[in-house]
């Protein structure tokens, strides 16, 4: 085998915003020894960025800068890992894919624009439907923001496919009027959905080499509260073991051609049947939990790539009640918004986690750069500034 069969001999890029996403790959990566690139978007704070672990930053205003760096980084000889960190700039790489495969390896479905292709949220749920997962019924608005005929309400709107802030124009309505104000206010393209009451959600993190052949669903995460306008930021997690799910997944993602870290999301009804709701093609918030149970997606990732398939050993047996936690997301929300525990009954909460996805002994510059953001801000607001 060559010099470049090594992973310590590639490098990696991990891009994203100064997010606990991005955060989460840097320490998974530099936990296993490699020090990656950061290209990330200037947030309002140093937070991603500010990690120990990082090799180089590069703090950009806008993610068409990123190709300027890249070139920096061209090697056809050893190519370099490509670790995307939200939707945007998976499906600007994504679109670039034909010029940059030479050199890099990166998420991807074997063609330029094929991942943003399936990106769109009503073509892959006639694909989860095809393949056999639970799907709700679904509506087209008309280009003129027309309504159509026969629909039953409440319903959700959902965007099309993801942009800036494409999480803001999720409206659930229960009538024709409510549907009307929230379609003035969406920012993007929309469609609805049947509104299903949810228990609870469940998201699957894993990854996906040789075309979507060899795909491993690493964790699944269930959440172990609702909110009306987010979601849970605490987390049961467990194995997979549903292997109809499995091979659902496996065969959706060999249908997409996709290899890449992924993430599907489901809604648990209250019958603890589970509604497919989206795959996102990159990697996730949680996956860092993964990193935490001995299954370093990023390094999964790399490995699969360059030998076609997976170790024999790479999925574990997840402990029994194993809890991660995003605590001080959980606090914002849970504490400070709803009210719906105390801070002495959070910071219980915070001690019986297993994973922590902000505080971090071993790299703490992150976790006080948000906490030091977090109380300027609360002080602005108090005195009205």
């Amino acid at each position: 085998m060559g010099a470049c069969s090594s992973l310590s001999s590639h490098k990696f890029i991990v891009i994203g915003s100064e997010h606990y996403n991005p955060l989460g790959v840097i320490r998974s990566l530099g936990e296993a020894g490699i020090a990656p690139i950061a290209i990330v978007r200037r947030g309002q704070y140093q937070f991603a960025s500010a990690s120990k672990y990082i090799d180089s930053v590069y703090l950009i205003d806008d993610y068409n800068e990123v190709f300027g760096i890249l070139d920096g980084y061209k090697d056809p000889d050893c190519k370099t890992f490509i670790i995307p960190c939200d939707d945007v700039i998976t499906s600007i790489l994504d679109k670039e894919f034909d010029k940059l495969k030479n050199y890099f390896y990166l998420s991807n479905a074997g063609a330029e624009g094929r991942i943003t292709l399936y990106a769109e949220k009503e073509r892959q749920l006639i694909l989860a439907e095809k393949h056999g997962l639970n799907v709700a019924k679904t509506w087209a608005v008309g280009k003129d923001g027309s309504l159509p005929d026969g629909v039953l309400y409440p319903v959700i709107t959902k965007p099309v496919y993801s942009y800036d802030d494409w999480k803001q124009d999720y409206y659930i309505c229960s009538n024709e009027f409510e549907l009307t104000e929230a379609l003035g206010k969406t920012k993007g393209p929309v469609f609805l959905q049947q509104y299903i009451t949810k228990k609870t959600e469940l998201a699957i993190d894993g990854v996906s080499v040789n075309r979507g052949r060899c795909v491993l669903p690493a964790i699944e995460s269930t959440y172990t509260y609702a909110l009306p306008d987010y979601y849970s930021s605490e987390m049961v997690v467990s194995n997979c073991r549903d292997e109809r799910l499995r091979l659902s997944l496996q065969t959706m993602l060999s249908e997409i051609g996709y290899e890449g870290i992924f993430e599907a999301e489901f809604m648990v009804d209250e019958n603890r049947e589970l509604w497919f709701l989206e795959i996102n093609f990159r990697n996730s918030t949680w996956s860092y939990a993964s990193t935490s149970l001995g299954m370093n997606l990023p390094l999964l990732f790399a490995r699969g790539m360059l030998d076609g398939k997976f170790p024999d050993d790479s999925e574990k047996k997840i402990p029994e009640n194993y809890i991660a936690l995003a605590e001080l997301m959980d606090f914002l929300q849970r504490v400070m918004k709803y009210k719906m525990i105390s801070p002495l009954e959070w910071v219980k909460c915070v001690r019986r986690a297993n994973c922590l996805f902000f505080y971090n002994k071993n790299d703490m510059r992150p976790f006080w750069n948000m906490c030091r953001y977090q109380v300027v801000k609360v002080f602005k607001g108090f005195f009205g500034r």
